[in-house]
């Protein structure tokens, strides 16, 4: 998935193409004001690659800026109309080999059968936090992260068919949140907490021009009842290093990842379970705190107070 960023498209692109031979597709979204010459740059780049790669490479060009959203939604529709599984990578990413080495074992594809996704990011803890010696291997997980993700056809169509739905409202998202939000902790505090705050993600994607699509990604994976894949460590994330047209800032702006060169151990034969108290850590990552969540009670507790007065 590449956007307006030359630098960065070309950085992937010379990583991808250190993999052995595979079926490559890529789908260049169209320029916003003032970025037509990044644009025009990375459809360079692109066609150039593929006019020397090992790489079986297909490109494909929106004249006009999509957006996020509608972007995914016909470059996933697209592409997994014709392939059972893929990896989906954006042009600001950086990932392991031994990440994509995994996902071209026939384990791996029997486990996009089970599982919603296999993520390559692990938000709580980074490859650089990874100790010497230790290995690194599979947790279940309900938090779906897309910063570097594969998937079957079939979680994909569940995705896109749920998207057209006419029931796919405000109401609809909710309920699946709410559901979630039960699900997923025992704290009725916390619970509340997660719900209020991606309700209000719903209210925000709902009234957007151009919403973006991984919020949808999440809240339907979680309306599938299937669970997801992540290594112990992150395998793939976003670069700390992005030189322009950028709409969000990275993290780990500073932490570079062990020279590539560095092998990894990989146990990928070893899922850990599902691990309620990892999950509730992993609520940070959307602002979900267990103190901030008792803190917003109180809050409506005392304002009610007043108004009772």
């Amino acid at each position: 998935m590449a956007y307006c960023r030359p630098i960065e498209f070309c950085r992937i692109a010379a990583d991808l193409e250190a993999l052995p031979s595979r079926r490559i597709e890529i789908s260049i979204d169209g320029p916003t004001f003032g970025t037509e010459t990044d644009n025009q740059s990375v459809i360079k780049c692109a066609e150039s690659w593929k006019s020397w790669s090992k790489h079986e490479i297909k490109i494909w060009l929106s004249e006009k800026n999509l957006g996020l959203f509608d972007h995914f939604s016909i470059a996933l529709g697209r592409f997994f109309s014709e392939h059972k599984w893929g990896l989906v990578l954006e042009d600001d990413l950086e990932f392991r080999r031994e990440f994509v080495e995994f996902l071209d074992s026939s384990y791996a594809k029997d486990l996009l059968e089970k599982y919603f996704s296999i993520c390559g990011n692990n938000p709580l803890s980074d490859l650089s936090e990874l100790p010497i010696h230790q290995s690194i291997q599979l947790q279940e997980t309900n938090i779906h992260t897309i910063s570097g993700w594969a998937a079957s056809d079939g979680s994909v169509k569940f995705f896109l068919d749920l998207l057209n739905n006419s029931r796919f409202d405000g109401p609809y998202l909710r309920n699946i949140v709410k559901n979630f939000s039960q699900r997923v902790t025992n704290d009725p505090f916390l619970s509340r907490s997660l719900s209020r705050n991606w309700s209000g993600k719903i209210e925000r994607a709902m009234h957007s021009p151009k919403p973006n699509w991984d919020n949808y990604w999440e809240i339907v994976a979680w309306s599938s009842g299937k669970l997801s894949l992540r290594p112990s460590h992150s395998l793939t994330r976003e670069s700390p290093v992005v030189f322009g047209n950028q709409t969000h800032k990275h993290s780990f702006q500073t932490t570079l990842w062990p020279n590539l060169s560095n092998e990894i151990v990989f146990k990928y034969q070893y899922i850990d379970p599902l691990n309620k108290k990892m999950e509730i850590r992993g609520l940070q990552i959307w602002g979900t705190w267990r103190f901030r969540a008792y803190k917003e009670f109180l809050n409506n507790v005392i304002n009610r107070l007043k108004m009772i007065k």
